[in-house]
């Protein structure tokens, strides 16, 4: 069977609709959760050996060839808090355990005058969204330990609520570049502050040590790459192997008998009802055997016309 007679449009529009799946899969969706998969197991690394290691200067992090690899590190450092109102800023739609809650952003200069941004920690969102009293940061000369973490690229989206600004993300360079922040130099990375430090409010917790989903994820996109050209294979065999069989069997037309032959047409001059043989010639081999004549009404008739035609000859001859 020609491959070419099973191209059909729909078989076209199948066959390419199968191979942009499997593309897809293998170039697309598995490589996106299997991503995912190598980034949660980065952080979780980061984050044990982050628990196991001691803090830290923060210049030592800061200064590091890649500072990202010092995320989630506890790091030490002396300091001021920057008590002015203007530089206090708050992270909104940040819940914690569940919690809707605002998380406290103020500046940290610390004694070699470098300035960050440090997650104090969180207070409760009142009812309607309302700000509580949140706290004044202390005053004077303090030493902090904090876990270091990298800006956030999202959008930082920055609004005002009840006169407070607010931003969504820890975007430090978008918080940076907001007008009360002209004349502060932040550092783009911030500092998070453990629960028990000195300006420290509620504590927010690190995140557990988990696996996720992703890489089942990312072995059912491979096997649905693998599976869709297979089952598409199996349908164009099987679709062929129809086709083939198909063309195998008689066609009607053939079997059809011709136009104006009757049963009675051929049978002998003696079936006809009268008169013999002319002289000379052999009677017998004029008149044809039942078995030949059953053969004949089989290629002919079928079932129960073939028996019907065999019973009506017989009776001929035997009136004969």
């Amino acid at each position: 069977m020609n491959l070419k007679r099973v191209l059909t449009p729909g078989w076209l529009l199948g066959i390419i609709a199968v191979i942009a799946f499997a593309v897809a899969c293998f170039m697309l969706l598995a490589p996106w959760q299997l991503g995912k998969n190598d980034s949660l197991n980065a952080r979780n690394d980061r984050l044990v050996e982050a628990s196991e290691a001691d803090p830290v200067p923060v210049d030592e992090a800061l200064d590091a060839e890649d500072p990202a690899s010092f995320e989630w590190h506890f790091v030490s450092t002396t300091g001021r808090f920057d008590d002015d109102p203007q530089h206090q800023i708050l992270v909104r739609l940040r819940p914690v355990d569940g919690n809707q809650v605002y998380q406290v952003l103020s500046p940290f200069e610390t004694n070699d005058g470098r300035t960050l941004l440090l997650n104090r920690g969180w207070v409760p969102v009142g009812a309607a969204g309302a700000i509580g009293d949140i706290p004044p940061v202390p005053g004077g000369e303090v030493e902090i330990t904090a876990r270091f973490r990298q800006a956030e690229p999202q959008p930082a989206e920055p609004t005002e609520i009840r006169g407070v600004d607010t931003v969504k993300t820890f975007n430090v360079n978008e918080i940076s570049a907001l007008p009360q922040f002209a004349d502060v130099d932040l550092a783009p990375q911030y500092l998070q502050l453990n629960g028990g430090q000195p300006g420290a409010l509620g504590a927010i917790p690190t995140p557990a040590i988990e696996s996720g989903p992703y890489l089942s994820y990312g072995l059912q996109w491979i096997a649905f790459g693998i599976l869709a050209p297979a089952a598409l294979i199996y349908f164009v065999a099987s679709e062929l192997r129809n086709r083939r069989g198909r063309s195998l069997l008689p066609r009607p037309d053939r079997e059809r008998p011709a136009a104006n032959t009757s049963p009675a047409a051929a049978s002998t001059p003696a079936d006809s009802g009268g008169g013999t043989p002319a002289p000379g010639e052999n009677a017998t081999s004029e008149r044809t055997s039942p078995q030949d004549e059953g053969a004949v009404l089989a290629d002919r008739y079928g079932g129960e016309r073939i028996r019907a035609e065999q019973r009506r000859a017989r009776r001929n001859r035997s009136r004969i």
